[in-house]
């Protein structure tokens, strides 16, 4: 009669054994990893609630399309400290053009402070920013806090990216203007 090998079998069992720990391992990860990004998205729309349920303060400010070429800056002093939220569209581009893309966020400002909003036209871009000045004036336009991009001259070509739109694009391309 033959005798079983003990070695061959104990190394078979401890490869077993090791593959599923591994595999256990792996499942635990991928459900953390899955656990930790729905709690991600739970807690920011929980933080987004919140400043909206506590926010003391309801001001509303609507900029206005100047009559000029360029946007011209719209000051907005803040009335009060506290968490605000902020909207933009970036302009269409006319009855055959785009329509301009939409942003928004939450930021936290201090009373008196400025905020200067110019508001596009014609396909350009929409935005906010901290220190006023001519639109394309490098000091004032690299205070920008936020940006809606223009649309551009198709009527598929929406805002939201930074190229322009040429007929040779196969994507929806928005324009902005510097």
């Amino acid at each position: 009669m033959k005798k079983v090998n003990n070695k061959g079998f104990a190394i078979s069992t401890v490869i077993y054994g090791l593959s599923i720990m591994g595999i256990m391992v792996v499942a635990i990860l991928m459900a953390t990893m899955s656990q930790s990004r729905s709690n991600n998205n739970q807690l920011a729309k929980s933080i987004e609630e919140d400043l909206n349920r506590f926010s003391r303060i309801d001001a509303s400010f609507i900029a206005k399309v100047g009559s000029d070429q360029l946007p011209v800056a719209q000051e907005y002093i803040v009335p009060e400290s506290g968490w605000y939220k902020i909207e933009l569209w970036g302009s269409n581009n006319g009855n055959n053009g785009g329509k301009g893309a939409y942003t928004k966020g939450i930021i936290e400002l201090e009373e008196g402070e400025i905020l200067n909003f110019y508001v596009g036209k014609n396909g350009s871009e929409t935005d906010v920013r901290k220190v006023s000045g001519e639109y394309l004036d490098f000091d004032s336009y690299i205070t920008r806090i936020m940006v809606a991009a223009g649309a551009g001259t198709d009527q598929y070509a929406s805002g939201g990216t930074l190229n322009a739109y040429s007929k040779f694009m196969m994507s929806h391309g928005g324009y902005i203007k510097v």
